[in-house]
């Protein structure tokens, strides 16, 4: 049983691709107010793991649990924010502005054709301010740095106050 304050549950985890074993007998519990980084070689099944987390990929063996639910169950994907690592990796002509870009993190809460309200406005340039974007607020993404998109891309995750951040 996961408590209120646990996140995300993995309960003896077994993934093979094909017949190669990537990851195997892994448990993890992940409780409101962790910072959890994944370290390790090439190929030792850290990407998979987290697609496993964000339920890209089905176990071979264990369980998955999001907010006390079985992944197969689990549907408020609205808690849950998720930050590529290869988030700048997209072509520099994109017409979008910072700001832009940081409110496509809300549709997912107030719905695609829905109009922003003056508090989304200002919870998007909170998340702005959080990454230290405010200045290139009008600026297009594709000009920006590699390190600076990414920073954006934080605050497109950030804006929605997701309760787990991946």
């Amino acid at each position: 049983m996961m408590s209120q304050h646990t996140l995300a549950k993995l309960t003896n985890i077994t993934f093979y691709y094909g017949k190669r074993s990537v990851l195997s007998d892994v448990s993890l519990t992940i409780n409101k107010g962790d910072f959890l980084g994944l370290v390790g070689p090439n190929g030792s099944g850290k990407s998979t793991l987290v697609k496993l987390l964000l339920g890209l990929l089905r176990t071979t063996e264990g369980t998955v649990e999001l907010f006390g639910q079985p992944m197969n169950r689990f549907n408020q994907w609205d808690k849950i924010g998720y930050v590529s690592q290869k988030a700048n990796s997209f072509s520099s002509g994109f017409p979008a502005t910072v700001y832009e870009v940081v409110s496509m993190g809300l549709y997912g809460k107030i719905g695609l054709f829905r109009f922003l309200r003056k508090r989304h406005k200002e919870q998007i340039y909170e998340a702005i301010r959080q990454v230290g974007m405010e200045d290139y607020v009008n600026e297009n993404i594709g000009e920006l740095s590699g390190g600076q998109q990414q920073r954006v891309f934080i605050a497109r995750a950030l804006v929605s106050n997701p309760e787990l951040l991946i």
